[in-house]
């Protein structure tokens, strides 16, 4: 993949794509209630991801195309203990997505498959993941409100990564949460 200045020259090449869909979130609590609102992205600042590193200081959320995938993504091991979680629908309309499950995209970037879905993690003791540099140059490039891309586990399904403070008019992440119990619970309502 192209680095640095290279690569943000090279995404002024890609065609943002709009995307409208509903997609699952499953956060550690903690981090969901980061900030105004489970979307606010906060925890990002937190926890390193795929395409960013909390020293960016970006805020972003991922979410995933099905509530298994989105489970398989955040999870650990399934015999091991983890701290309390919350899986939320997100009803989303982006205009400006940068789509990474687009081939051509991969050949404009240089990248490939395995560098999208390899192990960022192997990374973290020397320089950023490719994939952290592209969501950084991405973010930074004000373009694009997303980056969608495949999952790293199994099957290829569909992951987006969304940079809340960069959406766009029309655009907008909703909580699917028809009786209101998010607010309730943000609120102090629910005890």
């Amino acid at each position: 993949m192209y680095m640095d200045n290279k690569l943000e020259k090279t995404l002024k090449k890609i065609q943002p794509i709009p995307f409208t869909k509903t997609m699952y979130r499953n956060s550690d609590i903690k981090y969901l209630l980061l900030g105004d609102n489970p979307l606010s992205g906060e925890g990002a600042k937190f926890a390193d991801g795929r395409f960013h590193l909390k020293s960016h200081g970006i805020s972003c959320y991922y979410a995933s195309e099905d509530m298994y995938t989105s489970l398989d993504e955040t999870y650990p091991p399934r015999d091991q203990n983890h701290p309390p979680r919350v899986f939320i629908s997100l009803v989303i309309q982006l205009g400006s997505v940068l789509d990474l499950c687009n081939e051509s995209n991969w050949d404009i970037l240089q990248t490939s498959y395995q560098e999208l879905t390899g192990n960022w993690k192997n990374h973290l003791n020397q320089t950023p993941a490719p994939t952290q540099l592209l969501g950084k140059a991405t973010y930074d490039s004000q373009r694009f409100e997303a980056i969608q891309f495949y999952t790293a586990k199994g099957e290829p399904k569909r992951n987006i990564v969304i940079f809340p403070d960069l959406l766009k008019k029309g655009s907008f992440v909703n909580v699917y949460d028809p009786d209101g119990g998010i607010d309730k619970i943000l609120k102090g309502v629910y005890k």
